[in-house]
């Protein structure tokens, strides 16, 4: 009788304490979307500024045929 008694207190504590805990955020799954997102928006980015930097280039290079032509 004791010892089932134990084993009852015992088993009370610990699911106790497991009902008590909070489920943690994955910090890893927050940083993974951030940085999935930061990557993104560079490489979005990356590809304007090199549309638009060919873009110049082709027109400065058509106004200078059209200067010397």
């Amino acid at each position: 009788m004791v010892k089932k008694r134990i084993r009852n207190v015992i088993k009370q504590v610990f699911l106790s304490e497991e009902e008590n805990q909070k489920p943690q955020p994955t910090e890893i799954t927050i940083i993974e979307k951030r940085s999935l997102r930061t990557k993104v928006l560079l490489i979005c980015g990356i590809v304007i500024l090199s549309t638009a930097l060919i873009g110049t280039f082709i027109y400065i290079g058509m106004q200078l045929y059209n200067l010397f032509a």
